[in-house]
C-alpha cells in the first residue's frame, strides 16, 4: 500500500525490481505484490528484519510506524 500511495504522488520514481533480492526469503513473497516490495526495499521504505522480509508475517505497530514516517520523509 504504501508504495501504491508514493507511486500516486510521485510518478517519476522509479523502481529497481533486483532490490527484492536483499531479503534471503524473497521467493515466498507473493508475485502480485513483488513489485511493491522492491520498490519500497529500494527507497529504504523497508529494510526487512536480519535479511528477511517475512512476508507472512504482521507487523508491529513500532515497524508500521518507522514505515509511515519514512514514507512522509521520502525525497
Amino acid at each position: 500500500m504504501i508504495s501504491r500511495a508514493v507511486k500516486s504522488i510521485n510518478p517519476a520514481a522509479t523502481t529497481n525490481v533486483t532490490a527484492i533480492s536483499q531479503f534471503s526469503d524473497a521467493a515466498k513473497i507473493s508475485a502480485s505484490l513483488r513489485d511493491g516490495v522492491a520498490f519500497a526495499a529500494d527507497h529504504n521504505l523497508v529494510i526487512g528484519n536480519a535479511g528477511k522480509f517475512n512476508p507472512n508475517d504482521t507487523a508491529t505497530r513500532a515497524e508500521a510506524a518507522v514505515i509511515i514516517y519514512r514514507t512522509i520523509n521520502f525525497k
